[in-house]
């Protein structure tokens, strides 16, 4: 039985579900080790200062503005090793080096409208609320069309870095998972 989906449709779906499993690995991870140890604050690029953080059900929120440029740093609050390096390189790299995410094209529109664009007025009062005053400056964002093409050699790729950030979070935590066994069960 033949799919519906193209080959190329697939295969973005395959990506997609092998970075979300990379991030279900980190979070997995991450959810073992103590908070404490990572510090992470989000910087605002043109300004340079620290966007505030507000606790809510679990987890921190930073309110940030439609446009502007943010980045990520994180402390390291121990004297130990932090196993992020492979996974934001993981999903940062392919974007760097144009395999990902860089194939959003706009279709041109002249003199768009809220009803040329296709957008309806709960749609319109949500572009509103986002900082879009008008049809013509969100014009790019709801034009943009993504390219599905797919590439082998990024798969492989993926793939490798996948199975070697799993590989390397069992060796990394054999030691300290065979010293908690031995003072458990370890007859003295």
């Amino acid at each position: 039985m033949r799919s519906i989906l193209p080959l190329r449709r697939r295969a973005a779906l395959l990506q997609l579900g092998a970075l979300a499993s990379l991030a279900g690995l980190h979070a997995g991870c991450a959810a073992v080790a103590p908070s404490p140890l990572l510090e992470m604050q989000l910087v605002d690029r043109d300004s340079g200062a620290m966007l505030a953080q507000y606790p809510s059900q679990g987890r921190r929120y930073s309110p940030g503005t439609p446009g502007s440029r943010y980045a990520i740093r994180l402390r390291n609050r121990t004297g130990e090793r932090v196993l992020v390096v492979l996974s934001v390189g993981a999903l940062f790299v392919p974007l760097w080096l144009g395999l990902a995410g860089s194939a959003k094209l706009p279709v041109p529109v002249e003199n768009p409208t809220w009803e040329s664009l296709g957008q309806n007025p709960v749609m319109v009062a949500q572009w509103n609320k986002l900082g879009f005053a008008d049809a013509a400056s969100a014009h790019d964002m709801i034009t943009a069309r993504y390219d599905y093409s797919f590439s082998w050699l990024s798969l492989a790729v993926m793939v490798v870095v996948i199975v070697g950030y799993f590989v390397m979070m069992i060796r990394l935590s054999d030691k300290e998972y065979r010293e908690v066994i031995a003072e458990k069960f370890s007859e003295k």
